[in-house]
């Protein structure tokens, strides 16, 4: 066999060897991406799909957008119907398939409920006909909950101030995404330093594949933002950063998710060195459909080789920063010894 396929070698040429070569991975890729695409359309939370897990993806996916609301310094009395609704379908779906009412996602979804309306009451605002009507299946169990594992919290500039002399998990643990910023300018020397810091994250065979934006331009963070539409009811940041692979990086088709891998362990450095330099961060999302990524690489002049991983608004803290708890989840649920 081997001295058949060199006898094939020696036959076609290296320009000819290396051409069918090329041809064949492009059909590798092909099939690769069609596995993909099976696996994710047959297992993610789309609307017809109700296991637990779907479910649970969909209660937290509707109670952080509560968190969000509720965090806000310019609090709009009201809001959330859209979220609420599917909120109160969610649960009244994950009731009557018997799943526990022990799980922390089921707890935080009552924790969040209950904290909206504290928040109207202590306000004197009345609470909204979308909230009292569609979770009366459960408004003593709102009522009753004791546990503040949803909502919102305050941090104040001063618990931020010396950051640097903080140990990695204290300094990791306290790290949350705030998404409110004071009006003083970004001091871009502390950017250069957390990107400096950043560099040391590992990549696949030390590709460095990882690329930032550093965006300070007030039109084209608007437009950018316009575009992304998860900042929307906040003030613009003072600072956006683009974290973007580069796909030339990368050399087997059975590499095409590595991109994304390396991508997000950059992102998790920023994240990390802005929180050790002392800047208020809160990571974006660049889930682009192909109008919006078009459009997004023709604002920010992103050439087509370049991944879109995600955004990171960055700002001063305010005096009283307010953010999502965001719960998480116990390390046993998600833990498996082999």
């Amino acid at each position: 066999m081997t001295s058949l396929k060199s006898s094939v070698k020696r036959t076609l040429g290296p320009k000819n060897v290396a051409y069918l070569k090329f041809k064949a991975s492009k059909f590798s890729l092909s099939k690769q991406y069609r596995w993909d695409k099976k696996k994710y359309y047959d297992n993610f939370s789309n609307v017809f799909s109700s296991d637990e897990n779907q479910l649970n993806a969909k209660i937290t996916f509707r109670a952080h957008q509560l968190e969000k609301g509720l965090s806000h310094r310019k609090f709009r009395a009201g809001f959330g119907k859209n979220p609420l609704t599917e909120l109160s379908g969610f649960l009244k779906e994950y009731i009557n398939k018997g799943y526990s009412k022990e799980n922390k996602v089921y707890i935080n979804a009552l924790s969040c409920l209950k904290t909206y309306a504290e928040k109207h009451e202590k306000l004197g605002k009345q609470l909204p006909e979308h909230y009292t009507n569609n979770f009366k299946f459960i408004k003593n169990e709102i009522a009753n909950c004791t546990s503040k594992i949803g909502g919102f919290e305050e941090v104040n500039i001063q618990q931020k101030l010396d950051n640097q002399k903080k140990d990695y998990k204290t300094l990791f643990e306290n790290r949350f995404a705030i998404r409110e910023y004071s009006d003083d300018p970004v001091d871009i020397n502390r950017i250069k330093e957390v990107i400096a810091i950043s560099m040391k994250t590992p990549s696949v065979c030390n590709r460095q594949s990882s690329r930032i934006r550093v965006i300070t331009d007030e039109k084209l963070i608007e437009q950018a933002l316009n575009i992304q539409a998860g900042f929307k009811g906040y003030k613009l940041p003072p600072c956006l950063l683009l974290i973007t692979t580069d796909t030339s990086a990368f050399i087997e088709t059975k590499e095409r998710n590595q991109v994304y891998i390396d991508g997000g362990l950059f992102s998790m450095s920023i994240l990390n060195g802005l929180e050790y330099v002392g800047l208020a961060a809160c990571p974006l999302h660049t889930m682009f459909n192909i109008k919006d990524e078009i459009s997004t690489r023709k604002v920010l002049n992103v050439p087509e080789n370049e991944n879109l991983i995600m955004y990171i608004a960055v700002g001063n803290f305010n005096q009283e920063n307010l953010y999502c708890k965001s719960f998480r989840n116990d390390p046993e649920s998600i833990t498996t010894f082999l």
